[in-house]
């Protein structure tokens, strides 16, 4: 039984797949993974902060870049094992009472020795994201950051990314610092759907 189940599975989701490699590129980093009661706190919200998008798109910078304003309170974590050359799966935790609100734009920076520096955009013409989203306090969402486009397959080196939010209408920022390695393989659209299926089929009764 279980095994008819996993054939019919398997053909429905390569059907599936089929569907979206045929997806607009910009789908890329809609959010792959959420709790339920993360989606019950998501509030969708439009952004048209010209600010953020001159931030993105800024050339690579000097060395011994200044943190901009952060909070406790507010904290970006990598989920250890969703790392590719061309994305990460992050998780953004909400320890505040407020909502904070976000996009999906974000900004990687390269770690020296001597500091930070902006790493160099590959696509200048890339038309940013502009919608954003809503997070109450108390709640965590995981979400898939694709930067590709913007900023080409990341080579082996040690990198931060920042995303800034608003709280009560001040700005501030989060960031978090990974490890691309020289074994880390290139990401693609249907990376994490494949993971997500083939747990799914893992955990069905024998």
């Amino acid at each position: 039984m279980k095994k008819n189940c996993l054939i019919i599975l398997v053909i429905l989701f390569a059907g599936i797949m089929s569907a979206c490699a045929n997806a607009d590129k910009t789908e890329d980093t809609e959010v792959l993974k959420s709790d339920d009661s993360d989606s019950a706190n998501m509030i969708p919200e439009q952004n048209n902060n010209s600010e953020s998008t001159a931030q993105q798109s800024a050339p690579a910078g000097e060395l011994n870049i200044k943190d901009k304003p952060t909070r406790d309170d507010v904290r970006l974590e990598l989920v250890e094992d969703l790392l590719t050359r061309d994305s990460g799966t992050f998780r953004i935790v909400n320890q505040s009472d407020q909502i904070i609100e976000y996009g999906r734009d974000c900004v990687i920076e390269e770690k020296k020795d001597n500091g930070l520096k902006k790493a160099p955009v590959v696509n200048k013409e890339f038309d940013i994201w502009m919608d954003a989203f809503g997070l109450y306090g108390k709640t965590t969402h995981t979400f898939q950051q694709n930067w590709k486009e913007l900023y080409g397959s990341l080579p082996a080196g040690k990198y931060r990314l920042g995303k800034d939010y608003f709280m009560n209408k001040e700005k501030y920022w989060v960031y978090c610092e990974f490890e691309i390695k020289e074994e880390t393989g290139e990401g693609d659209d249907t990376t994490d759907y494949f993971r997500e299926f083939f747990k799914f089929i893992e955990s069905m009764p024998s």
